[in-house]
């Protein structure tokens, strides 16, 4: 009788080990992934920035080569302008068939890898 109550306990002893293992292990993977997220978020953010800070920058560079081009102060500008807003439409088109289905798979990806 003493016997099985040894067995018992030490069957429920190694029990308690697995579950406190299994939410060790849950844990780290859990701040593994919230880290990941975390520094592809940072890089994206920094490539966001370079990005915006190249088509700000080119466009003022357009908009003045168009400038000398049409002889005039504004035209460059507001030919730069149209485009950005032709830009922006399409965008704002395309966001439901194509920008949020590839920004979804592209996190989700991310987050299971």
């Amino acid at each position: 009788m003493q016997e099985e109550k040894t067995i018992i306990e030490d069957l429920a002893e190694n029990i308690v080990e697995i579950g406190e293992t299994y939410y060790k292990l849950a844990q780290v993977n859990i701040v593994e992934k919230a880290t990941v997220v975390g520094s592809i978020s940072i890089v994206i953010v920094c490539y966001l920035f370079l990005f915006l800070m190249i088509i700000f920058f080119g466009g003022i560079g357009l908009a003045a080569y168009l400038n000398t081009l049409f002889n005039s102060n504004y035209t460059g500008y507001f030919i730069v302008c149209g485009l950005f807003i032709l830009l922006a439409a399409i965008l704002f088109l395309l966001r439901k068939k194509t920008i949020i289905p590839l920004l979804k798979n592209a996190i989700v990806k991310q987050v299971y890898e």
